[in-house]
């Protein structure tokens, strides 16, 4: 999702500072990532039963 569409969604509730806040700390946690164009996305891991088939843990991303 577009942070402009984030912010027209949210700004009845919240300032846009306190915004860039919360997404900026939900990135720290590993729950967003910001991708390029001003994109967010959910981050999440794969089912356990992908995680052990492969040797390397499998991050998958789904659009906001």
């Amino acid at each position: 999702m577009h942070l402009d569409e984030i912010i027209e969604k949210l700004e009845p509730q919240l300032s846009s500072s306190e915004i860039f806040a919360a997404l900026f700390e939900l990135e720290l946690a590993g729950k967003v990532k910001q991708l390029p164009g001003e994109e967010f996305c959910k981050k999440f891991l794969a089912p356990s039963s992908q995680l052990l088939a492969s040797s390397n843990r499998d991050v998958r991303d789904e659009v906001l």
